[in-house]
């Protein structure tokens, strides 16, 4: 078999279900061969990814967001099959890391026309992810936006989680190990880093490379907020990582523990609480790119 389609119809508030409409029209008019499944709830895009790997796909395609790569990556890792991905979300942030084009009908013909490109991938208290995973304050603001700021997309409804988020939250006491630093520190958020963008946009690790065999732990203190906000829209452009209050650190592992239960998200979505203990898996994934 060829290449499979994993579509989320619900990714960047309903844009996935109009995402693939125009895409199955390219993909039938330019006599590209294809199969396709819907993933109609959390947690459905892994099994058909991985059903779809085992029945013999060389790529299986995920059309969605960031969350929905994080998906259907969990569901091919060690088949052999490559990824590959149609953004149709309210980020798309791991694509910036990847010469993937934002353009979804030109990222579905690179999957027929382009090549395979082996990159690093995570893994975050037994799960894999992409991007980027972490703790603090920009969990919070994933689970804002994820829950309650539903009229927004991509980058304005991160800025809107962010100012939210600001309002009431409180630097969290933290221990990171690493492999060579210790760190304990009260911060505001702890971003585990395999590609260098999250958040609509926000490039939180402008060093982070796919292919570097390593995680960057990007760590921000604890801040008076008008200071927060004023660094704030530097992250957007990687200037931010001059500020005294943020500090990286490159590592194989790395192991978050403290004494509240803080949220962690991995690709934007909510996936458990601390400790957060993760590792790199180097070039783990075929991934298809221009």
């Amino acid at each position: 078999m060829g290449i499979k389609f994993i579509i989320n119809p619900v990714a960047g508030r309903g844009k996935g279900r109009r995402v693939w409409d125009s895409v199955r029209k390219m993909l039938d008019q330019e006599g590209y061969p294809y199969t396709a499944a819907f993933s109609t709830r959390p947690g459905e895009a892994p099994i058909l990814a991985r059903r779809a790997a085992l029945e013999g796909c060389r790529v299986v395609v995920a059309l969605g967001g960031d969350g929905t790569a994080h998906e259907v990556a969990n569901g091919i890792m060690g088949s052999g099959a490559a990824l590959g991905i149609v953004p149709a979300g309210t980020g798309s942030d791991y694509i910036r890391s990847l010469p993937i084009p934002k353009d979804p009908l030109d990222a579905a013909r690179a999957i027929y026309t382009g090549r395979r490109l082996t990159v690093d991938v995570g893994l975050v208290n037994n799960r894999y992810f992409l991007g980027v995973t972490g703790i603090g304050m920009d969990a919070e603001v994933c689970r804002r936006v994820n829950e309650d700021i539903t009229w927004l997309r991509g980058k304005a409804a991160y800025i809107a989680g962010v100012l939210a988020t600001l309002v009431t939250y409180c630097p969290r006491p933290v221990r990171i190990v690493m492999d060579r630093h210790t760190v304990e520190e009260e911060v505001m958020l702890v971003a585990v880093a395999n590609a260098r963008f999250f958040g609509g946009g926000m490039e939180i690790a402008p060093q982070a490379d796919l292919q570097d065999g390593l995680l960057d732990i990007c760590v921000v203190k604890a801040q008076p907020k008008p200071e927060l906000l004023r660094v704030f829209p530097r992250i957007f452009t990687g200037s931010h990582t001059g500020h005294p209050a943020f500090h990286t650190y490159r590592t194989r592992r790395v192991l978050i523990t403290g004494p509240n239960p803080c949220h962690i998200q991995a690709e934007g979505e909510i996936i458990g609480r601390l400790p957060l203990e993760a590792r790199v898996l180097p070039g783990a994934l075929p991934v298809m790119v221009r």
